[in-house]
């Protein structure tokens, strides 16, 4: 951002310019190199701050689209927290499975008796979830640091 309004000065001013000559007396009017040069240098500045401020857009739009997915990261992590406590539990007031001491942070890690299909299911299923809870951490941070990496050449630019 700080890039892009550095561009905006010397556009304006060089707008400035070119409006001078051009309201000058017809007598006084004249194409010449420094017209050219001028002409080129608003192109390029107008190119170049319509970069940038595609290039801000895009940011913040992926910024917006981390912080959504770190809200839904968030709660459906929440959701597998309570599902986690509620299966623990059950496990514990279950009779045909012996526990003789707290289980531990996740029902995952439990290792495989001679528990029902459905047990074993679910203990599957939370496994695989939070396998995917994982590779989505990751690539969160991943997205962060390219999201990092933009604002550094945009700030540079």
């Amino acid at each position: 951002a700080a890039s892009l309004e550095s561009k905006r000065g010397p556009l304006q001013q060089a707008k400035e310019r070119f409006a001078l000559r051009k309201a000058r007396p017809c007598r006084e009017t004249v194409q010449d190199d420094v017209e050219a040069a001028l002409a080129s240098e608003i192109a390029h500045l107008n190119a170049v701050t319509s970069q940038l401020s595609n290039k801000v857009g895009n940011v913040d739009r992926e910024l917006d689209a981390l912080a959504l997915a770190s809200v839904m990261l968030e709660d459906n992590l929440k959701d597998k927290e309570s599902a986690l406590a509620l299966d623990e539990r059950c496990i514990l007031l279950d009779g045909r499975i012996n526990v003789p001491t707290a289980p531990p942070s996740s029902i995952a890690s439990y290792a495989q008796s001679s528990g029902s299909v459905a047990r074993t299911a679910t203990m599957r299923r939370i496994a695989d979830l939070e396998s995917e809870l994982a590779t989505a951490k990751r690539e969160r941070l991943q997205l962060e640091s390219n999201v990092q990496g933009l604002r550094y050449t945009l700030a540079s630019a």
